[in-house]
């Protein structure tokens, strides 16, 4: 067996592990609350609408510009969400999806803090 055998033993270990944390995730509670108010949400079209437009609006205005957005984007980013979260589905599905992509920036952190990535250009 030589060097380049071996590397692709690691490499489908590694891999295999992968689709493992995969699996756990799909079988987290996180996610299953997520994937069931999405499918809730989506049952009402025109809610699901709304809630897509916050969404889109709120990831431009975080992630354009480098993250800064004016008072006026941020309070009617702000007031927006307060008034379709008084919707249960959405505030449902808003929660969820807030809990389960915090979950997973976490399995982020921890994979890239631990092999030592090198982010230094950022």
């Amino acid at each position: 067996m030589n060097d380049r055998e071996i590397s692709i033993e690691e490499e489908n270990d590694v891999l295999k592990t992968a689709d493992r944390l995969c699996e756990l995730i799909k079988s987290s509670a996180k996610f299953n609350e997520y994937r069931d108010a999405l499918e809730a949400l989506k049952a009402d079209d025109n809610l699901y609408k709304q809630v897509e437009e916050i969404r889109k609006n709120n990831f431009f205005a975080h992630n354009g510009s480098y993250g800064k957005m004016s008072y006026d984007e941020y309070c009617n980013i702000f007031n927006a969400t307060r008034m379709i979260r008084q919707n249960k589905l959405a505030g449902r599905f808003l929660d969820a999806e807030l809990d389960f992509a915090r979950m997973m920036q976490k399995i982020n952190d921890k994979i890239t803090d631990t092999v030592n990535l090198d982010f230094d250009f950022m």
